[in-house]
């Protein structure tokens, strides 16, 4: 039998609509996804990024309806040691709450991110011994540089030469927080061969080495709100 112009449009339509309700029953059919699971993917994209000892990953949730939509009471991530970037935070504590995960990038993207957080709180150590191998990662054009860490205040020394004024390489200051992320080392005072630097100089040589840290390339991007300096370590705070 020949169908008239107006059955063709009709029937594409029915099909369409057809196709439709089955995508629909197949998404409500859609099986929830689980807190291990969850986990599971942290655990994976994190050791993918940072070397760490005796990770551990908690997620808690609100319910089941929430954490398929991402929404979270909390995620915790701590670990004995995170090498990161050349240098080693030893231990590490990281936990975020009333989180919004991003789920499609986490389960299909294999990509850690979040939608929003109320509230991260961040602790980690990070050593002189660990500090000074972080600048041996750092290809900069100061020899044999080193830092002490005092009661307060920090010493860096290296070699470098400074114009014609010489090469050895002594600064005395502080560290800094920038934008609650970024860790820099403020300079006091600078010398070279015992030659007190001029300003410009000091800031010449302050730019190879700043920033130190990045904070915000760490899981949950923390935030930085207070450090302590004690027994040859950094103690981070957010």
């Amino acid at each position: 039998m020949r169908r008239t112009p107006t059955q063709a449009p009709r029937q594409r339509l029915w099909s369409a609509l057809g196709a439709g309700l089955l995508l629909l029953a197949l998404a409500g059919q859609a099986r929830a996804v689980t807190v291990d699971e969850i986990e599971q993917r942290i655990r994976k994209k994190l050791d993918q990024r940072w070397d760490f000892n005796n990770l551990v990953v908690r997620v808690e949730p609100y319910s089941q309806p929430e954490t398929d939509k991402g929404y979270l009471k909390s995620i915790l991530m701590q670990a004995d040691v995170a090498k990161w970037k050349g240098v080693a935070l030893r231990p590490i504590y990281l936990r975020s709450e009333d989180v919004v995960l991003d789920l499609p990038a986490l389960l299909v993207d294999n990509k850690l991110e979040t939608k929003s957080s109320k509230k991260t709180t961040f602790l980690a150590k990070i050593s002189e011994a660990d500090l000074n191998g972080l600048f041996k990662k750092k290809n900069m054009p100061i020899k044999n540089p080193k830092i002490e860490l005092g009661q307060g205040d920090v010493t860096f020394t290296g070699t470098y030469q400074v114009g014609r004024l010489g090469s050895n390489l002594k600064l005395n200051g502080v560290f800094t927080v920038k934008n609650e992320t970024h860790l820099w080392f403020t300079a006091r005072k600078g010398w070279v061969s015992g030659i007190p630097l001029p300003a410009a100089l000091l800031n010449q040589v302050l730019s190879l080495l700043n920033p130190l840290l990045d904070f915000s390339e760490l899981p949950f991007s923390p935030r930085v709100k207070k450090f302590e300096i004690k027994d040859k370590a950094i103690a981070v705070e957010g």
